[in-house]
């Protein structure tokens, strides 16, 4: 589950069109960054769910790791400044962590971006029965 930072300060300074075209280009990396067979939805206001069919924990986390790439290297131009954003990502696999509702998968996923989140801009976190671990 990724959580993008600064897009609130993006709407105050530019205006919602400017958050708005963030978020557009953003969900364009993030599904650029993936396969076929993987879904990619915008869940909330600056976050995204994404399920990833037949892919490990290591392999969420590679991928994780490549949609951080892709935005950290991507310039926003918002109208003549060019805005740099992060992302904060949360993971949750199934059936590692013993889930078997779709409500516990996505709250286990958003329980660990919070943990992300809690940690500063640019973190993964995961979530495991036990804790939220952070990743890098």
């Amino acid at each position: 589950m990724p959580h993008l930072s600064l897009t609130s300060l993006t709407v105050s300074a530019y205006g919602h069109l400017a958050g708005d075209a963030i978020l557009v280009r953003t969900s364009q990396i993030i599904a650029d960054s993936l396969r076929k067979i993987d879904v990619v939805a915008r869940y909330g206001g600056e976050e995204f769910v994404m399920l990833l069919p037949y892919t490990n924990h290591a392999g969420a986390l590679t991928a994780v790791r490549r949609i951080r790439t892709q935005i950290d290297r991507a310039e926003f131009i918002v109208g003549d400044q060019i805005v740099k954003i992060s992302i904060s990502f949360g993971i949750s696999s199934f059936p590692d962590n013993n889930i078997m509702e779709e409500d516990e998968f996505i709250l286990s996923a958003d329980n660990a971006l919070y943990g992300a989140k809690s940690m500063g801009r640019d973190c993964i976190c995961q979530y495991t029965e036990e804790s939220i671990v952070a990743v890098q």
